[in-house]
Parts: C-alpha cells; structure tokens; sequence
C-alpha cells in the first residue's frame, strides 16, 4: 500500500485524537480549574463541589462493563454518540448547580458517558483499523495527545472563568465538548473496516486478515474463555499495580517540600518547585505515549516493558538517593510521568496481543473498569504507607519500588502468555493466535 495513499484509518486516528483531547481533558482536567471560584461563590467547601468525581467514578463502575459491551456490536458509534451527549450534558447542567446534590447529580451523569469517549474507544477503534504492526504509534500519540491537551486547556479556561464566570464557562466547556466529539462519533467513526469496504491499514491484502500476526481485528478469544485465564487475570493486577504513578503525582508538591527543607529552602519555594515537577511530571507522560507506542512498532514487547519498567524504577530510585537535588527532582518527576506509556498504550496492547479483537472491548472494559477503580485509591493508598512509615517519603520510595518490581513480574508473565491460548475467527474456526515474536520487515508509516 502506498503511503501516499488516503485511508479512512486516518480519519479514524483523527477522531480519536479529538476524542481524547475534547472528551477526557475538557471534563477532568478542568476540575481543579473550577474548584475554587465555584465553592466561593456558592459558599460551598471544596470538598463539597468535589463530590462530583466520587460519584463520576462511582457510576463508571457501572456503566463501563456495559461500554464494553455495546461498543462490540457494529453500530457503536451511536453508543459513542450517546455517551457524548450525555457527558456534554453533565458538564452543561454544573452551570446550575447550588448544592452538593447537584453536583452528584452531574457527576453521575459524566461518569455514565464518559466509558464511551475514553480509554475502551481509542484502543478498539485503532486496533481495529490498523494493522497490528502499526498500532502502538497511532495508539500512542492519540493517547498523549489528552496530556497535551491539559496544558493547553487550564490556563486557557482560566482566563475563561476570570472573564466571564464560572457558570457560562461551564456552557462554553460543554459546547467544545460537543463540539470535539459529536461530529466523529455521528459522521466518522465505524466499528471496522469492513463497514467501509477496506482493509486495515498497514495490512498485506485479504489474505491477511486471518493472519493474527498483521490483523487481529476478527479473530481472537471470547471473554467466557479469557476469564479462566491466568495471563487475564495476571495482565489485570499489572494494570491496576502501574496505577501508583497516577497516584504519585498529586503528591509531588509535598514531596518537594519534605526533601527540600532540609536544605534551607522555605515551604512556599518547596512547593513552587513541586509545581514546576507536576509539569515536568506532564510532559513525561506525553513523551511516554508517544515514545512508547513508537517502540512497540519497532521493538519486541519484553523489551519495550523492560525499558519502560526500569524508568519507573529510576524514578524512585533517584528520588530517594538524591533527594535534595532539584534538577534529580525533575528528572524523577520526567521519568515517572513516562509510566503512563505503560498504562496507557502497553497493558491495553498487551491484553490485546493475548486475546485478539474478536470480543476485546468486552475483555478489556473489565480491566479497565479495575483500573479505574484501584486508581481512585492510589492517592490515599499513598498517604497511607506515608504515615505507616513514619511520615516519610523517602521509605514511601522504597515501597514504591518494591511494588514496581512485583510490577515487573506480573508484565513478564503475561507477556509470556501471548500466544498460548486458543484463537478462534467469527465462524468459530481456530486460527493462529499473535505470537510473540519480531518481525524483520516492517513498513512505517
């Protein structure tokens, strides 16, 4: 195929880009942007307005395994459309909101839509349209492109708020989202590319569409069968395991502040630096998607999570051994952010690789449901190992490497599961699996 040559998996990859950066960003990324203005306004603490995302994640719970399930049928794009509704009608209606009900309210309703804009959408629609040897970097920069998206949209809404007040600005937030979403989900996105006549990009020709090593879009296992697994269930503790990284960065600031003030510098330029880590922090998480979506076309598996593990190792490991060095700080903050290549590009892959697409949104909504769910604890889990230890962050980062090394474990176990279990096409006839090998001759795009 030439790579001159328009394919429609394009505008796919285009969609899904918009998606993450006008879906997931323009809803929680802009939390903290609101926070305060709407709780001086209404006389309300912050914990109350926060409310919102507790109920958010706790309705995901629910509504994300049904994501999974309606997003296999071949209309889901009408699934995503209604997800995008409802999800703009929940940012819209915080523009009403006085009480904390209102707000729980609304959180229910973003926590309903949201599993059909993010996460269980990029990676099957990807997956499906590109061939398996080109997934991980068009996964990979649709994926960053959320992070990119946050450093420009909170000073950008904060100028908003300032300007006009935080009740209209929730309705310009919910036109955007709108805005960045309805037209892909109404008009672009189809399940496959069989619904526009075409083949995967990056495919061979139609004989490779039951071959698991260049299109895995039709063949694979069934969720009954992957859930007596072990590489399901191991690939499911990893996944929830990366999680801590998450939950390290809105511990940043404190950390700056314990490490730093033994060194003379004062609480309130402690935490400026530990702001200037949270960016830091950000960009690594960019970088992270993309370079690891990049290596995972070009590089074995194992070897792109060894790499990849072993930042995140380092991360702590500087941290504790240079704690009192401000540029080591920022590394540190760098090199955790990059985890996110993992948990957002390599265990939706690898769970991928292990089961194929014939049922994947089925199997990996419920990885994903897990994962939402621990990543909500991971903060608290953080804080308390903090106080367990003394109130220590320095043992905190032995912990944490600890838990990165049993991370390392669970990842290498399931990676050497791939190709082991049975694979069958829509007929029912077993197929070759994806096997986890490298192959010589690829072409990039």
């Amino acid at each position: 195929m030439s790579h001159l040559k328009f394919h429609y998996a394009f505008l796919i990859f285009l969609g899904c880009c918009s998606l993450t950066a006008g879906g997931f960003a323009l809803v929680y990324n802009l939390a903290g942007v609101y926070m305060l203005p709407v709780s001086q306004s209404l006389g309300l603490t912050a914990a109350d307005v926060s409310l919102w995302l507790a109920a958010d994640g706790t309705m995901a719970l629910v509504a994300m395994p049904l994501a999974g399930h309606l997003m296999q049928k071949p209309n889901m794009n009408k699934y995503m459309t209604m997800g995008a509704i409802v999800t703009t009608c929940g940012v819209f209606c915080f523009r009403f909101c006085t009480k904390p009900l209102h707000f729980i309210l609304c959180g229910c309703l973003t926590g309903f839509g949201m599993p059909y804009l993010y996460g269980i959408a990029e990676v099957t629609l990807i997956s499906n349209w590109f061939s398996v040897k080109k997934q991980g970097r068009f996964l990979g920069i649709a994926m960053a492109c959320q992070g990119i998206a946050a450093a420009i949209w909170a000073p950008l809404y904060t100028q908003i708020v300032h300007a006009i007040g935080w009740q209209d600005t929730y309705v310009v937030n919910a036109a955007m989202i709108a805005v960045m979403t309805l037209p892909w989900t109404i008009f672009v996105f189809r399940r496959d590319p069989r619904q526009k006549g075409l083949q995967p990009y990056g495919s061979s020709g139609e004989e490779s569409l039951h071959d698991a090593q260049e299109v895995d879009a039709y063949v694979g296992v069934s969720l009954g069968d992957a859930l007596k697994t072990s590489g399901f269930w191991i690939a499911l503790i990893a996944s929830c395991t990366a999680c801590i990284g998450m939950g390290f960065e809105s511990h940043q600031q404190a950390i700056a502040v314990e490490f730093l003030g033994s060194t003379g510098i004062d609480e309130f330029q402690a935490m400026v630096i530990g702001s200037v880590m949270m960016t830091f922090y950000g960009i690594g998480t960019v970088v992270g998607d993309v370079a690891f979506g990049e290596m995972l076309d070009r590089m074995p598996m194992p070897a792109v999570f060894a790499i990849f593990l072993t930042m995140f190792f380092s991360a702590f490991l500087l941290w504790f051994l240079f704690r009192t060095s401000i540029p080591v700080l920022m590394i540190g903050s760098f090199l955790l952010g990059s985890h996110n290549g993992l948990a957002s590009v390599g265990y939706p892959l690898l769970v991928r690789r292990l089961f194929g697409g014939r049922q994947f949104s089925k199997i990996y909504a419920l990885v994903n449901t897990a994962c939402s769910f621990f990543g909500g604890y991971t903060a608290l889990l953080i804080s308390l190992v903090y106080s367990g230890f003394g109130k220590s962050y320095a043992d905190v980062m032995l912990v944490a490497d600890c838990v990165v090394a049993l991370l390392a474990l669970f990842s290498f176990f399931a990676i050497r599961k791939i190709g082991t279990y049975t694979w069958e096409d829509e007929m029912g006839n077993i197929v070759e699996p994806y096997e986890q090998k490298r192959i010589e001759e690829q072409s990039h795009v």
